[in-house]
């Protein structure tokens, strides 16, 4: 439990650590039911995973469709210098919650193709097959994981990773988080 306290040392607000159990809120440490007086102001801070699904939405801040189904992006594997395109088979949506930066929500996706740049041109990979997947980061995982065994990591940055061709030059998706 910790206090807040005004001018004279008095405590204006305390913070009551508890959790939500069968309709009921209840102390953390030993069970017991937490009681307030009628009418008592109460903010209840709980992890957004924690909220009912269908009230979820009243708690986002903002939500926003930031590319459209059918958009194509690309992103690279720099050590075997591979680029990969895909394209969205839903709209991709990012959703900011509080001041933290905007983050891309799941968002299904197929990965259609893979070149190699040499010195002066891009090569097609001619064996690949297109897969689709469940969002941005698993299309990264899966690529890095089949043309980049040997690594260590794969994981990637998607805002700093994925692009989209739009007015005449690529646009990095960290310029769409909001």
């Amino acid at each position: 439990m910790s206090s807040h306290y005004d001018y004279s040392g008095e405590s204006t607000t305390v913070q009551v650590k508890g959790v939500f159990h069968k309709g009921k809120f209840c102390y953390e440490d030993t069970g017991e039911s937490i009681e307030f007086r009628n009418y008592a102001n109460v903010t209840i801070t709980v992890l957004l995973t924690d909220v009912l699904k269908k009230d979820k939405q009243k708690y986002l801040l903002k939500r926003e469709v930031v590319l459209r189904e059918g958009t194509f992006l690309q992103f690279d594997l720099p050590k075997p210098g591979l680029t990969f395109r895909l394209s969205l088979l839903e709209d991709l949506t990012f959703r900011k919650i509080n001041n933290k930066p905007a983050i891309a929500e799941d968002c299904k996706c197929v990965v259609l193709d893979a070149s190699q740049s040499s010195a002066n041109s891009m090569a097609m990979i001619p064996d690949f097959e297109p897969f689709e997947i469940e969002t941005l980061n698993q299309a990264f995982f899966k690529t890095s994981v089949k043309f980049r065994p040997e690594s260590i990591s794969h994981t990637t940055n998607i805002y700093k990773s994925f692009r989209v061709f739009e007015y005449g030059r690529y646009v990095k998706l960290e310029e769409f988080r909001f």
